[in-house]
């Protein structure tokens, strides 16, 4: 007699088509399907991958991920939802997304801010899941945590800024070639890299953008923020987060469906963080707390360290801030590899009986 081998069912394992569901929306919303057609967006409306939400100015977008992360769209900022896969789980409820304490099953999410910023949380991710955030000159990967990613375009430039508020969040530049670099909570990055949609100017690097000579009084907002430093590509800011963006990462937060401890994680952080007017690049002086790299040495090299098991930089496939046909689908493959191996039953070998 023989033993009965057990095949998996890999059909209820198999990544399928995540579910995003639209919450509040201020001001005007479109979505932009796979076939080019835009509308209007509805609150309640449920969406899938290959779109593009865009918020109008003064406007604002709430999206719940059924993988249990949120994601708040600002003013004028366009978002593609370019890969949200999910395995299936009877812990995915319809209208219940923002609810979940942690991921149900594992998921691959990709998104790109193609202009604007976007403040995201996202919940404690199965360890099988890939999360990622790209723009045009970067990509950043998200391990349950509360995040902003910004880009703004600037010709054949694009500066991409990725905050980590709580947990961490590891990104890579398009030009710069130290590798993925961890932003630690409480810190941000600021970048400028070309971007890779556009055609690289000729003659060379553009002309740096000028930057305020003089350090504003107490209370005063700065003419031109720290920021205008990393203007030029190959420059690399890590800065601390300021009262302000804790405040604005309040709001946000206040204004969604997260739960209210989060929220007041965050709110605490306000009152001891620096103000922006004490971190403002004039040119001669360099705040305690602000680190900046040069995007064509190693970080290592930047801060005189050795450069022995420095990471590597980019990849030579990154196209566009990492915008990765080949990655994706290989992300993919790995995640529904995984799920599969886990959710293999043993096979139980032929066994002789009698004898």
């Amino acid at each position: 007699m023989v033993a009965v081998v057990l095949l998996p069912a890999f059909s209820s394992a198999a990544l399928q088509n995540g579910l995003i569901e639209v919450g509040k929306i201020q001001g005007t919303a479109t979505v932009t399907d796979v076939n080019k057609s835009k509308k209007p967006l509805a609150v309640g409306a449920v969406l899938k991958e290959g779109i593009v939400i865009e918020a109008g100015a003064a406007s604002t977008i709430e999206l719940s991920f059924s993988n249990g992360s949120t994601v708040v769209l600002s003013a004028d900022t366009a978002l593609e939802v370019r890969n949200f896969k999910q395995v299936a789980s009877d812990a995915i409820i319809a209208g219940g997304y923002a609810k979940l304490e942690k991921e149900p099953s594992p998921s691959v999410t990709e998104l790109e801010v193609l202009r604007g910023k976007i403040t995201g949380e996202v919940r404690k991710l199965n360890a099988m899941s890939s999360y990622v955030v790209r723009t045009p000159v970067g990509m950043t990967r998200i391990r349950g945590t509360i995040y902003k990613v910004e880009y703004h375009p600037a010709g054949p430039l694009g500066q991409t800024l990725v905050s980590c508020i709580r947990g961490q969040v590891e990104t890579t530049v398009a030009d710069s070639n130290y590798g993925p670099l961890t932003i630690e909570p409480g810190t941000q990055l600021v970048a400028t890299a070309y971007d890779m949609s556009v055609p690289h100017p000729a003659g060379g690097q553009p002309a740096p953008v000028a930057v305020n000579p003089i350090k504003p009084a107490a209370g005063a907002e700065p003419t031109l923020p720290i920021r205008a430093v990393a203007m030029v590509p190959g420059k690399i800011l890590i800065i601390p987060l300021t009262g302000e963006e804790y405040q604005l990462v309040v709001s946000t937060l206040e204004s969604s469906k997260l739960p209210a401890e989060i929220a007041k994680t965050v709110s605490d952080m306000v009152g001891t963080a620096p103000r922006e007017v004490d971190l403002v690049w004039n040119g001669s002086f360099m705040p305690k707390g602000v680190e900046l790299l040069d995007g064509t040495k190693s970080r290592e090299e930047a801060r005189g360290e050795s450069k022995v098991g420095a990471p590597s930089g980019p990849s030579s496939t990154t196209s566009g801030g990492g915008g990765l046909t080949e990655a994706s689908k290989k992300i993919l493959d790995n995640v529904q590899r995984a799920v599969e191996e886990k959710n293999r039953p043993p096979v139980i070998n032929p066994t002789p009986v009698g004898g």
